[in-house]
C-alpha cells in the first residue's frame, strides 16, 4: 500500500467494512437518540402540563419546556450511548491511528461541521412544525372547552413529540456522515471496538461538557429570546436562530472538552477500551 506525500498509509476500508460500521452507527445512535429524545419528551411534557395548570404564559410555558427538555435530553443521550457501546453486535467501527494531527483532530472537527448543519436544519424544521401544529392544535383543544393555557401546553406537548422524531433524525443523519468522511481519512481501517464495560468516566465528561455548553453559552441568550425580552419582534425562525446559535458554535468546544475531560474522570479505572483502537468524539461508534 503506497504511502500519502505525509507518510500516512491512505484509508483502506472495503465496501463491506463501511457498510458494517454504517449498520452498526445506525443501531447505536437511533437508539441513543431516540432514547434520549424520548426521556426529553417525558420530562417536557411533564413540564408543560403542570406549567399549563398553574395557567403559565405561552413564552414561560416554551422556555421552561426547553430548558428541561434539553437537560434531559443531554444526559439521557450521553447515559444511552455509553451503554450501547458494549454491545457486541454493534461493534464495527472506522478505526484510525492517533499518529498524526489530521488523525487526532480531523474526526473531531468532521463530528462538529455535521453536528452543525444538521442541529440547525433540526431546530428551523423544529420552528416550522411549531409554526403549523401549535396554533391549530390550540384552537382545536380550545373547541374542545380546554382553558386557553392549557390548550396551549397540550399543543405544545403534542408539537413537541413531532419535533424531537425530526431531531433524532438529524442527528442520527450527522452520526451516519461523519463515519463516512472518517473512514476517507488516511489511516483509516476498519474493525470494531466494543467496550467491555460502561465507560462512566466518560459518561461524566460528556454530561459535564454539555452542561457547559448550555449553562454557559446556550441558556443565557435562549432565554431572554424565548421570553421576549429581546428580539420581541422578530419571526420564529430568526428567534431559533439567535438562541441556538451558541450552541451551534461551541458543538467543537463541547467535542474536545469532553475528550479532555475524560482522563480527569478516569483517574486510576482502567480503560474500557482496548489499547489499540482510538474512539472519534462523541458522535457515531465514537467516545
Amino acid at each position: 500500500m503506497a504511502a500519502t506525500p505525509t507518510g500516512v498509509p491512505p484509508a483502506n476500508v472495503s465496501g463491506k467494512q463501511l457498510t458494517d460500521a454504517l449498520l452498526a452507527t445506525l443501531g447505536q445512535r437511533a437508539t441513543t437518540y431516540g432514547g434520549g429524545h424520548a426521556i426529553a419528551w417525558a420530562v417536557q411534557a411533564i413540564t408543560l402540563m403542570s406549567a399549563g395548570a398553574a395557567g403559565a404564559s405561552k413564552e414561560a410555558l416554551g422556555v421552561s419546556s426547553s430548558v428541561l427538555g434539553g437537560l434531559a435530553a443531554a444526559l439521557g443521550k450521553e447515559f444511552i450511548g455509553e451503554h450501547m457501546k458494549t454491545k457486541p453486535s454493534l461493534g464495527a467501527t472506522i478505526k484510525l491511528p492517533g499518529d498524526t494531527f489530521l488523525q487526532r483532530e480531523g474526526p473531531r472537527v468532521m463530528a462538529g461541521f455535521n453536528d452543525m448543519w444538521t442541529a440547525i436544519a433540526g431546530g428551523m424544521s423544529g420552528v416550522a412544525l411549531s409554526a403549523k401544529l401549535t396554533p391549530a392544535m390550540t384552537e382545536a383543544f380550545k373547541a374542545k372547552g380546554m382553558p386557553e393555557p392549557m390548550a396551549q401546553a397540550t399543543a405544545m406537548m403534542v408539537t413537541a413529540a413531532a419535533q424531537r422524531a425530526v431531531s433524532a433524525g438529524f442527528d442520527t443523519v450527522s452520526d451516519l456522515t461523519s463515519t463516512v468522511m472518517k473512514s476517507k481519512l488516511p489511516g483509516a481501517t476498519g474493525g470494531t471496538a466494543v467496550n467491555d464495560k460502561v465507560d462512566y468516566a466518560t459518561m461524566k465528561a460528556g454530561m459535564a461538557a454539555r452542561m457547559m455548553i448550555n449553562w454557559g453559552l446556550t441558556l443565557p441568550v435562549g432565554i431572554p429570546v424565548g421570553l421576549g425580552k429581546t428580539l420581541a419582534d422578530a419571526n420564529p425562525f430568526a428567534k431559533a436562530a439567535a438562541s441556538s446559535a451558541p450552541a451551534w458554535a461551541g458543538l467543537n468546544v463541547w467535542i474536545n472538552t469532553k475528550m479532555n475531560l475524560a482522563p480527569m474522570f478516569k483517574k486510576d479505572e482502567p480503560a474500557a477500551v482496548t489499547p489499540s483502537t482510538l474512539e472519534m468524539g462523541p458522535m457515531g461508534n465514537r467516545s
